[in-house]
Formats: C-alpha cells, sequence, structure tokens
C-alpha cells in the first residue's frame, strides 16, 4: 500500500460585513477588489448577508487594506453586517419617511391646475421642496456614482444621479431663468416631481431588499447554528476505536492510498495538534 499526502500551512479566515451592495454586478465588483489585495487568496461574498469570507496567507494581507480596496470601488467594511443593518435601519426609514412626505408635497404642488390655491403649487416651493429630497436624501447616490466612475465604470446610481439631477437641473433653470426659455420661444416647465419620485421609489426598494435581507440572513444563521461542532474520528480498523474532535481543530489536505482489490479510494488525511489520521471522505 502506497500512501500520498500534503499538507500545507492553513490560511487565515476573516469574515466583514459590506455596506453598499444592491445586486449581482456589486458582489462580483466586491470580489474583484478583494482578491487585489496582497495575500488575499480567496474572497466569496454573501449578497444576501451583506458580508464576505476571506482567506489570505499569513503576512501582507491585513483588513485596512481590504477596507481601501472596497472605498475605492464604493463600498465600505464593516465589523458586523447585522449590527450594521441595525444602526443604519432606523436612519434608513426616517429618510424614506422624509422622502415620501416631501415627494407627496410636491406631487400636490404639481398639479396646480387641478387643485388651484395650494400654497406651495408655486415653481419655487417645488424648488425649496425638492432640494432635500435631491441633495439630502439622495446624497447617497451621487457619493456612489462618484467612487464608480474614479474606479472607472458606471453602475446603477451612476444612471440615478445623472437622471434626476437632469429634471432637477432644468427645472431650476426653469425657476430662476424662464426669461431663456422665452426667448428660445419655449414655455419653461419644471419636473421636480419626476426627480423626487424616482429618488423616493429607489429608496422604497432598499427598504424592501433590507427588509428581505434581514429575513434571509436571519434563517441562514438559524440553518448555521444546525452545523455539527464536533467530529467522530475512526482511530483503528473497528467502530469501538474513534474519538470525538471538534471540528475547529480540523486541518486537511487530500490523497489516496492504492488497494490492488479495491482499486483508488479517497481519504481525508486531517491533522491536529498532536498526531495525524485517515478517515474515508
Amino acid at each position: 500500500m502506497a500512501a500520498v499526502a500534503a499538507h500545507t500551512e492553513r490560511p487565515h479566515a476573516v469574515r466583514i460585513g459590506i455596506r453598499g451592495m444592491h445586486c449581482a454586478s456589486c458582489v462580483s465588483k466586491v470580489e474583484q477588489a478583494l482578491t487585489t489585495v496582497p495575500g488575499v487568496n480567496r474572497a466569496s461574498v454573501n449578497l444576501a448577508g451583506e458580508d464576505a469570507l476571506i482567506e489570505y496567507a499569513p503576512g501582507p494581507a491585513n483588513l485596512s487594506a481590504v477596507g481601501v480596496a472596497l472605498a475605492k470601488v464604493g463600498f465600505e467594511m464593516v465589523d458586523d453586517a447585522a449590527e450594521d443593518r441595525e444602526v443604519t435601519g432606523p436612519r434608513r426609514h426616517g429618510k424614506l419617511l422624509v422622502s415620501g412626505v416631501l415627494t407627496a408635497l410636491i406631487l400636490l404642488g404639481s398639479m396646480t391646475p387641478l387643485l388651484s390655491g395650494l400654497p406651495f403649487g408655486a415653481p419655487v416651493w417645488l424648488f425649496v421642496l425638492a432640494s432635500p429630497v435631491q441633495f439630502w436624501i439622495g446624497a447617497q447616490f451621487y457619493q456612489r456614482a462618484w467612487a464608480a466612475a474614479r474606479a472607472g465604470y458606471c453602475d446603477m446610481n451612476t444612471l440615478i444621479a445623472v437622471g434626476t439631477s437632469a429634471a432637477y437641473g432644468y427645472s431650476t433653470a426653469a425657476v430662476f431663468a424662464p426669461g431663456f426659455f422665452v426667448a428660445a420661444g419655449q414655455h419653461p416647465q419644471v419636473y421636480f416631481d419626476t426627480a423626487a419620485v424616482i429618488v423616493t421609489l429607489i429608496l422604497v426598494g432598499h427598504w424592501l431588499e433590507a427588509a428581505a435581507k434581514a429575513r434571509t440572513g436571519a434563517a441562514v444563521r438559524r440553518l448555521a447554528a444546525l452545523q455539527p461542532r464536533t467530529a467522530t474520528v475512526l482511530r483503528g480498523d473497528t467502530s469501538a476505536d474513534t474519538e470525538e474532535v471538534a471540528i475547529d481543530t480540523f486541518r486537511s489536505a487530500t490523497g489516496c492510498w492504492s488497494d490492488p482489490e479495491s482499486g483508488f479510494r479517497s481519504m481525508a488525511w486531517c491533522w491536529t495538534a498532536s498526531r495525524w489520521w485517515t478517515s474515508p471522505c
């Protein structure tokens, strides 16, 4: 019987939370950014859990370099994704509520031919109501679009920022420089309602997405809690010669042994602090 096995030093692993992922494209960009960090061997990103498992060789890789790499592509590293959701959740809900109220007022004010006499129906009041939605509540889209531009790509945030800025900018010009449009033979129109509705609907989508992620994450954590913590290791040829070993002490590589009667059979070669043993895969 001939046996072959290889034992290499087990890489370090760490799980980090990541803020700002919303789609499969985000996952791809995060994985690419993480694997460019020196020393990182592999990165597995979980969109539902908003986190990533990073495996890296002892030495050059560090969490500060990981954070810098994520920031360059428009994402933010957090210590714990679940805790981050609990902290940012109320803030997100508050912004959504404010955006919804302001957008509703803008929509009502835009219907002045139908609802005449509203105090906020004048274009200048629509500008006042739309500005917080565009630049305070919608600031996250500008920040992420700028980060994407610096990284050399465009994403959903770029589309939102450009689209809403076009509607808001045109409307602002129509409010404060109507003579320019009249001189060109056009009647100045405002589209503050368009910009505000886009921002608010996107926030509603993010709120629904966060709620779904929270439910999925809770289900995954309950499933992970069912994982066994120990394994029964066969030390000899009989079932009586066994030992209970904690799973987190395993260090494994693959090997095989040749048996003239049964051919090749896959084995797992495991290592604890004191000894090697083999068990069927």
